[in-house]
């Protein structure tokens, strides 16, 4: 089992049901969408200091074929929240994309 299809696997069996919002559609995707760390000193512990997540940006990993369109908004809504791409990329292994990493805000 390679490893597009591991990385698939665990993006479903973890991830979470979220819809992808332009101007032009609404699609449904899987991702993992999780705080960010405020430092990356803490990365490792085995606890989180009181402070470490703020929770003003979030880190998306999901599925998809390429990365957010920079030049429109995108809106990832959630049952919890709705959140809008400040950046994205998609990871690529041999020419395929294996998963879409963005930064994400809560939308106010």
């Amino acid at each position: 089992m390679g490893f597009n299809v591991r990385t698939a696997r665990m993006i479903d069996r973890y991830g979470q049901d979220v819809e992808i919002c332009t101007d032009e559609k609404t699609i449904m995707a899987r991702a993992m969408i999780q705080p960010m760390c405020n430092s990356r000193q803490h990365q490792g512990l085995d606890f989180m200091p009181a402070g470490a997540v703020d929770e003003s940006q979030f880190l998306y990993i999901g599925t998809g074929e390429k990365g957010f369109d920079k030049d429109r908004v995108t809106i990832i809504r959630t049952p919890e929240a709705s959140y809008f791409v400040e950046w994205s990329e998609a990871f690529r292994v041999k020419n395929e994309t294996v998963y879409i990493r963005a930064i994400l805000r809560i939308c106010s």
